[in-house]
């Protein structure tokens, strides 16, 4: 079932500080809510070329919606049925993801479809194809300069 997502649950749920590589996690979070903000955090590291793929695959496999087109959903602190909160929603997996709670700009947007589809992919929801060739790629990359920075040791 969809989740309302209001312009406050973030901070109450997750923070991500990319500059500090720092994430901050409510309480109230769940396993996803990790992943999302790690998301955010990795984010600036995935090549632009990368990102452009991704989120042009996104688009065309899930819809973008503003709350005006957005059904009622379940307010998580209350569990009561209600409007979504103002702004544009990615629609995966019978979710909405908030793409504009973050601030203005594609480049905020682009990090919260990345951080989204990361969370439901890690998460082991099913994504289309075309969607996951792409994830797994940036994450294959992520973790090879991952192994390429670490230190190496001499024997």
């Amino acid at each position: 079932f969809p989740t309302r997502r209001s312009s406050d649950l973030p901070q109450q749920l997750g923070k991500a500080f990319f500059l500090l590589n720092t994430i901050f996690v409510g309480d109230k979070a769940d396993l996803s809510m990790w992943l999302h903000e790690l998301g955010h955090i990795v984010y600036r590291k995935i090549p632009k070329d990368q990102v452009s793929r991704l989120i042009a695959g996104a688009r065309r496999c899930f819809p973008v919606m503003s709350h005006q087109e957005l059904p009622l959903a379940i307010d998580p602190e209350t569990s009561k049925l209600g409007p979504v909160a103002e702004g544009l929603y990615l629609v995966i997996n019978d979710r909405y993801c908030g793409i504009d709670h973050s601030g203005p700009g594609e480049d905020v947007q682009n990090d919260e479809i990345w951080a989204s589809l990361f969370a439901e992919y890690a998460s082991g929801f099913e994504l289309p194809f075309t969607v996951r060739v792409i994830l797994e790629e940036i994450i294959v990359y992520l973790s090879v300069r991952q192994e390429d920075s670490q230190p190496k040791l001499e024997s």
